[in-house]
């Protein structure tokens, strides 16, 4: 892959990560709801998921945009009609993929990211935007709520925070 590409592959999946990483929920599941991957889901093949984590989201587009934000986040509206959220942000475009991984409550936020930071950067990724936390509560609930959970329609929110401390 060539450098160019690389890091507009690793805007778009450092963007993932960061928002997982930092805008951690605390979902809750059905008793009956396994603790499997949801079906047709994948890792990406450049990077390898968190030990003990599976998929409770995947979704897969051959092409389409996103904005990376690269300042203060203003407002935040997700849905059908997206409106871009920051004065400043980075637009990409290309095939995009989304996995929500649960991981176990176990492991800190710190400690994800740094597995992840750590793997990027072997493979010669640029980190061009970290957010430490102070997120909106609000931004995270719209972000999280939007989410279609398949194999597990009764999956609700209890809360969500950002990890401040580790951030």
């Amino acid at each position: 892959m060539c450098k160019s590409k690389r890091k507009l592959f690793s805007t778009v999946l450092i963007t993932t990560v960061l928002i997982f990483m930092f805008l951690t929920p605390v979902l809750t599941f059905p008793e009956d709801t396994p603790n499997k991957d949801v079906t047709g889901s994948r890792d990406h093949p450049l990077i390898s998921r968190f030990p003990g984590s599976y998929i409770r989201f995947y979704e897969s587009k051959d092409y389409d945009e996103f904005t990376l934000p690269l300042n203060k986040l203003n407002k935040a509206e997700f849905g059908d009609k997206y409106k871009e959220f920051t004065e400043k942000g980075l637009r990409v475009e290309g095939k995009m993929t989304q996995n929500f991984y649960v991981v176990p409550k176990k492991h800190s936020t710190l400690k994800i990211f740094r597995n992840y930071e750590q793997a990027l950067k072997g493979k010669d990724f640029e980190i061009i935007a970290r957010k430490s936390g102070g997120v909106d509560e609000g931004f995270r609930y719209q972000l999280y709520n939007g989410i279609d959970f398949k194999d597990a329609s009764e999956t609700h929110f209890e809360g969500v925070w950002a990890d401040k401390e580790s951030g």
